[in-house]
């Protein structure tokens, strides 16, 4: 029986997956401020982290979802779980992703 990972390690292993995903994964403060922007989302959307983090989020989601963000944020108000969730945002060359 092997024994478990070194628990010290847990964020390391954790940052790595993060910078090493396929898919954009994105945090946000609930006043929709980009918190952490991965190498994906970069890929992804062509905005680079320096250029997203410290910025709204509001920046990449077309107008006519605007709504939905703020829903996504009073859903993770504190007390509430915060649920993973996808949506259509724009991308620097101006087309939707989903």
């Amino acid at each position: 029986m092997s024994k478990p990972p070194d628990p010290s390690l847990a964020e390391q292993y954790l940052a790595a997956i993060v910078q090493n995903a396929d898919d954009a994964i994105v945090s946000k403060d609930l006043h929709s401020i980009v918190t952490s922007w991965n190498p994906a989302a970069a890929r992804i959307f062509g905005f680079t982290a320096d250029e997203m983090i410290g910025q709204s989020i509001m920046g990449i989601i077309p107008p006519e979802l605007a709504g939905k963000e703020s829903e996504i944020v009073m859903d993770c108000s504190p007390g509430n779980a915060a649920a993973s969730s996808m949506t259509t945002v724009s991308a620097v060359n101006k087309w939707l992703v989903q």
